[in-house]
């Protein structure tokens, strides 16, 4: 009897780790929005973070500002107020940042349009106006986007077309003009110099003046782009409608279309270093480790999310509406653990189902608490995506790759961590 319950007991512990229900690597925190949609998200640290939110009631305009201490275990509003709607929120270090955004409401029977700049100095307990314009009659001039170097000197793009600049932190900014003048949708500065503004119509201009001038280039396309990133003089990235994305290898004077794989309006895009970035917008989160060359879809649902942001290589927040995504394994579907006993030897299993489409598990075993290392290549050799990048305790683990914005053919996956290093084949059928 004690041998028939122990037999029953090992096979339902193992029927239950099989078939235990694999995570994806986003998780959707809990933040108090109410009515309030959530427009960007900013982490100082590995504890601390913000958002901004916004929302509109009849003639007015409504914001917020969250902070998390815990990782987003917990998020609370600690600013709020009505006039202004509120689009980015940036720090440059702990205790210094600003927000920015904009004023659109009817102001008796007329637009009123406006922008402004939030400032605080004592790690978001106090938030106070450091400049704002508001116009009647007006158009559309809100600030979306900024780009702080330091405390003193930042720049912030305007819908009006204008691209502001501060050298004191925020206390007065220049206004500076493109000729043609077109919407400025997102702004970025790789030192005092160099920077890069997109918006409208595909367009994308630079300064090699710190923005006192500006050289608009030929449109890249009819579609709106939304963000831009470059992470340093040469290399930068941009997105936007339509599911581009473009990249430029040489200070922004030609841009390469990158394939997205996807359709969606792209809303921002970060990027840690020249190879690994993320795009999310309507529905999405984009993930490539290689520069570009491939994208992978890391999460899929029914929110437009405008705003993504990474702390390091594995923590990261995006948001959009009333949904606040979080990821501590770079957005990479979480390990799922087969079981906690310690294997006799490292070990690559060959990938189920094989060929594939568009998922496949490949299943490792871990002897050593070390790094492990997973990642998939073309059959070029060029690496096409990290599925896995740290200290695993030993064990087996099964590990879910979806290649649904891969092409057919061939792809190599390697784990390799010290002492131990193998590779097998692996088939994409479509």
């Amino acid at each position: 009897m004690k041998n028939h319950f122990s037999v029953g007991l090992i096979f339902f512990l193992f029927i239950t780790a099989n078939y235990s229900p694999s995570q994806t690597g986003w998780v959707t925190q809990s933040v108090p929005t109410g009515t309030y949609s959530l427009t960007s998200v900013y982490p100082v640290n590995q504890n601390v973070c913000f958002a901004t939110a916004e929302y509109s009631i009849s003639t007015e305009n409504y914001y917020a500002i969250y902070k998390t201490t815990n990782s987003g275990d917990n998020w609370l509003q600690v600013s709020s107020g009505s006039g202004w709607f509120l689009k980015n929120i940036k720090f440059v270090d702990s205790l210094t940042g600003f927000v920015c955004g904009g004023l659109n409401r009817l102001y008796m029977t007329e637009n009123q349009y406006g922008k402004c700049v939030f400032k605080t100095t004592n790690g978001g307990q106090n938030w106070n106006v450091v400049f704002n314009l508001i116009s009647i009659p007006g158009s559309e001039m809100e600030i979306n986007d900024m780009c702080f170097l330091n405390a003193s000197t930042g720049w912030v793009s305007s819908r009006d077309g204008s691209v502001l600049k501060t050298t004191n932190g925020g206390i007065n900014f220049a206004a500076y003009y493109t000729i043609p003048v077109f919407k400025k949708s997102a702004v970025s500065f790789s030192g005092n110099m160099n920077g890069w503004v997109v918006g409208d119509s595909g367009r994308v201009a630079y300064t090699v003046n710190g923005g006192v001038n500006w050289t608009v280039l030929n449109k890249l396309t009819t579609n709106h782009f939304k963000s831009v990133v470059f992470l340093n003089l040469y290399t930068g990235y941009l997105c936007g409608n339509n599911g581009n994305i473009y990249k430029s290898t040489d200070a922004g004077l030609n841009w390469t279309l990158q394939i997205s794989g996807v359709s969606a309006n792209l809303n921002s895009v970060y990027f840690l270093n020249p190879d690994t970035g993320w795009v999310a917008g309507i529905n999405t989160v984009l993930k490539t480790t290689n520069g570009g060359l491939n994208w992978i879809n890391q999460y899929s649902s029914t929110t437009s999310l405008n705003s993504v942001r990474f702390l390091n290589s594995q923590m990261g927040w995006a948001c959009g509406g009333n949904k606040m995504l979080y990821t501590n394994s770079g957005g990479v579907v979480n390990v799922k653990e087969i079981s906690s006993l310690k294997p006799s030897a490292y070990k690559l299993y060959n990938n189920y189902p094989n060929p594939f489409n568009p998922s496949t598990r490949i299943r490792i075993d871990v002897t050593v608490e070390n790094p492990a290392i997973l990642k998939v290549y073309d059959n070029l050799g060029r690496e096409v995506i990290t599925l896995l990048d740290k200290a695993m305790k030993p064990g087996t683990y099964e590990i879910e790759f979806n290649a649904s914005n891969l092409s057919s053919g061939i792809y190599y996956y390697n784990l390799s961590s010290p002492n131990y290093s193998s590779t097998k084949p692996m088939v994409l059928i479509k």
